[in-house]
């Protein structure tokens, strides 16, 4: 029994569901399965964490999705709730010690990485397990800014995937040097609305106002990639959305798809970013509700055996 296995039933339900019409967010991310090292490691397993060799384990990265009820017109109206479908992929990836010759190349490259997949393939792999909506539905990937890769972005725009992911490249634009994020710093206010922010380690939960203002469609240029110069690869078609707190750090930068031309339009790109907390629950339910850090197996083998 494999984790796919177990859980088939369970996605072909979650996927029928999103056969029906409406706007749906499937909201991703990765986290960290971890278990400390005992007399000697779990053979299967990779290093994780910062420390990379006090801990080892897999990463997980999961896929859930929501029904999102659509923004209201009203300027004061609440963020509003969503109704959680359930989990529609899953991939375990296991981190594989840099080779020699890696380590060795000055500038580490692609030709060193033959035969070693990038983790940021995650990301677009779970992507091609989802497909692309029916005629009537709009599907909406949602993800923090470990999702800011062009081959992810890419991959929505080529299937139909509506998507809200927060920006952590300055990228190039076609046709004017300047770039995505002095675009977006540039644009004024639309307006502002107020929403509960979670607790950090340095902040408790608190309620702010939140400025918001949108880009004109701006064309995110191809990076370098091997055998292709920077620009060669088809560009990516984004408005940006910027959301921040005045005399704060705080600030979301949000690349997303079709054209943004309102502030209501702005205020629901940022609403729905801010549902991504679901995945941090889901994961956290998986950790702390169902134990999954607390198995004590000697090899990693013996879970798919088990």
């Amino acid at each position: 029994m494999t984790p796919d296995v177990l859980q088939a039933p369970h996605r072909q339900d979650v996927t029928e569901q999103l056969q029906q019409p409406g706007t749906y967010l499937l909201v991703e991310d990765t986290t960290q399965l971890r278990w400390s090292y005992s007399t000697r490691p779990r053979p299967g397993l990779g290093p994780v964490a910062a420390t990379k060799n006090a801990e080892q384990g897999v990463l997980l990265h999961s896929l859930v999705a929501a029904r999102w009820p659509g923004s209201p017109d009203s300027l004061s109206a609440p963020r509003p709730a969503v109704a959680l479908l359930g989990l529609l992929d899953q991939q375990y990836y296991v981190r594989q010690p840099v080779p020699a010759a890696e380590r060795a190349h000055p500038h580490g490259g692609s030709r060193p990485r033959q035969g070693r997949p990038r983790e940021s393939g995650l990301w677009t792999q779970s992507l091609r397990h989802v497909g692309t909506p029916p005629p009537g539905s709009r599907w909406v990937v949602v993800a923090d800014r470990g999702a800011d890769i062009y081959e992810h972005l890419l991959t929505c725009q080529q299937h139909g995937l509506g998507f809200v992911v927060r920006a952590c490249q300055d990228r190039g634009l076609v046709s004017t040097h300047q770039s995505v994020f002095t675009v977006a710093r540039s644009q004024p206010s639309a307006g502002q609305f107020r929403l509960p922010i979670r607790s950090r380690p340095d902040r408790p939960t608190r309620r702010v106002t939140l400025q918001v203002s949108f880009s004109p469609l701006l064309a995110l240029r191809a990076p370098q990639r091997p055998g292709a110069s920077t620009g060669k690869g088809q560009p990516v078609a984004v408005s940006v959305v910027r959301v921040w707190e005045a005399d704060s750090d705080l600030e979301w930068l949000l690349l997303c798809d079709g054209v943004v031309d309102s502030f209501i339009q702005a205020r629901e790109r940022a609403w729905q970013y801010a549902t991504r907390w679901l995945i941090e629950d889901f994961h956290k339910a998986l950790k702390t509700g169902l134990g999954a850090e607390r198995l004590q197996l000697h090899t990693a083998i013996a879970c798919s055996r088990r």
